[in-house]
């Protein structure tokens, strides 16, 4: 096995689902649409039996750049290894939350000058890819980045894009130096489309409930109202489950815009669960303390 298919085993498990994420004692939050008032502890747990989503950086399959820029890239993902990567995972999910948080090593700062590489990123998949202080880049991805910036002797610049509208960005025609900031799963359609780094990180589903239940496989899922992002990883395994029909069609998917409002309908009991990537359920219920 090697050390990248190692990663898929470990280090997704032991960092974020190794331990149950739990909000302790009296959890209050109003409903949004009623009078009711919802209270108790929720918890997140591995998807049993769940595969992992491999996370790659990526480029547009035909761009000139694609092989140097990929080369540097993986050079800097094996030179960190498992467990710097590790620490950087730990480090910015720390940091987003507000928690003090160090690196025990250095991350390099590129230059101002010379050609640049274009990170496309939402800021919105922390700790991967989000907004830090005084509205700045950061997270796991752009410290690997500033990294083989350097390596290239390159400047480093983050451009915005709706997540929706990254791999077209992406994929444009163009001299561009661009690639994709955010953490994106490899899937045989986009391999169509994008040329990908080697793998970095492994991300597992965990399902949000209330503790009473802390389910965590597709048989106490089914006839459930389940919530997830509209076209992220956990609304798309759903909805392949629902058409093999290992879940039957008293199930409902309910795909939202904004993962938070799913987590909220959560709460005030309008759905039973949320399906969601593991590395961020931690963010995502410490936001309703």
């Amino acid at each position: 096995m090697t050390s990248k298919m190692k990663r898929v085993v470990s280090i997704s498990s032991a960092l974020v689902i190794a331990t149950v994420m739990l909000i302790g004692g009296g959890l209050w939050i109003s409903s949004l649409n009623s009078n009711s008032i919802y209270q108790g502890p929720i918890v997140a747990l591995a998807l049993e039996g769940y595969p992992g989503d491999r996370l790659a950086f990526s480029v547009c399959r035909n761009a000139s750049h694609g092989e140097v820029l990929l080369g540097a890239i993986n050079k800097v993902i094996n030179d960190l290894g498992d467990e710097k990567i590790a620490e950087l995972v730990r480090h910015h999910t720390d940091v987003d939350l507000g928690r003090t948080s160090t690196l025990s090593f250095y991350v390099p700062t590129p230059g101002n000058s010379g050609d640049a590489i274009y990170f496309y990123t939402a800021f919105a998949n922390s700790p991967f890819s989000y907004l830090g202080a005084n509205n700045s880049s950061a997270g796991v991805n752009w410290d690997i980045m500033r990294f083989v910036a350097v390596e290239l002797g390159m400047r480093l610049e983050a451009r915005f894009s709706v997540f929706g509208g990254i791999i077209q960005a992406v994929t444009q025609q163009t001299s561009e130096w661009r690639m994709i900031g955010d953490a994106v799963f490899i899937t045989e359609a986009r391999e169509q489309i994008l040329t990908f780094s080697d793998v970095y990180w492994t991300s597992m589903l965990a399902v949000i409930s209330k503790k009473s239940n802390s389910w965590n496989t597709l048989a106490q899922l089914d006839g459930r109202r389940i919530g997830g992002m509209g076209g992220g990883i956990g609304a798309i395994y759903i909805q392949r489950q629902l058409d093999n029909g290992t879940l039957s069609s008293a199930t409902q998917l309910l795909e939202y815009t904004a993962i938070q409002t799913a987590f909220m309908d959560l709460l005030a009991g309008r759905i039973d669960a949320v399906v969601f990537p593991d590395y961020a359920t931690e963010k995502l219920i410490a936001s309703r303390r």
